[in-house]
């Protein structure tokens, strides 16, 4: 069983086989290799089987297979290349996740295939409101930021999204909603939605949502902060 680390969702699998007749030195004609490449985005998914043959294309005096399953994968960050070792996640505190503090929607399950950002920018907020938390003798003023995504901002293809990602951010908390038809759509009030609060990456179809999306909301919620003239 293979656990790999993905960069880009795309790697090489090699087989170098060697045969040793002694302890002489290893002729060229006691070497071979087989290899190919797994996209996971186009054509594979993550849980899969997989054989491999390494063989002397002169003789068939060496020939090796290797057989293994993928089970899961773990995402490697490319924003960054350490100069001595390999890619690294950058944000640990989204580890081990290579999307930072970005809202991302996929195409396919485990953030595979096509992917954008749902971008907490002024040009997607529909609302603001301002609350006060009470907790106890304390009170503190909250901010709750409300961004909307229609079918054509969410960019992916409509009913396509197969998973989605919340960060953990530097402040506050964001809950994501994904809903079945587009604001637009007259059988909006009607249709299924699903909630996600946690920090984490969802596969929808482990909530029967799969390939359902047509637009989005993301709600942020933060503490105010309250400047003080100071004299």
């Amino acid at each position: 069983m293979i656990y790999p680390l993905v960069v880009n969702n795309r790697f090489k699998v090699r087989l170098v086989a060697m045969e040793r007749d002694g302890p002489q030195k290893i002729d060229p004609d006691d070497t071979a290799k087989g290899e190919f490449y797994i996209d996971l985005d186009t054509k594979y998914p993550p849980v899969s089987d997989w054989r491999i043959i390494a063989a002397d294309p002169r003789s068939t005096d060496l020939n090796v297979e290797a057989s293994f399953q993928l089970q899961w994968l773990d995402h490697v960050d490319t924003a960054e290349i350490a100069e001595d070792g390999p890619p690294r996640i950058i944000d640990k505190s989204n580890y081990p996740y290579p999307w930072g503090a970005n809202v991302m929607v996929f195409e396919h399950w485990l953030g595979l295939g096509r992917k954008a950002p749902l971008k907490l920018i002024d040009p997607n907020r529909a609302s603001r409101r301002e609350y006060w938390m009470i907790n106890g003798n304390a009170a503190r003023r909250m901010v709750q930021d409300l961004y909307r995504f229609n079918v054509n901002q969410l960019g992916v293809a409509n009913d396509t999204i197969s998973s989605v990602y919340v960060p953990k951010l530097n402040a506050g908390h964001v809950t994501v909603t994904l809903y079945e038809h587009d604001f637009s759509d007259g059988r909006f009030a009607q249709g299924a939605k699903k909630s996600f609060g946690s920090v984490g990456l969802f596969n929808l179809r482990d909530t029967g949502f799969d390939d359902r999306v047509s637009s989005a909301e993301v709600i942020h919620t933060y503490p105010k902060v309250i400047h003080r003239d100071v004299h």
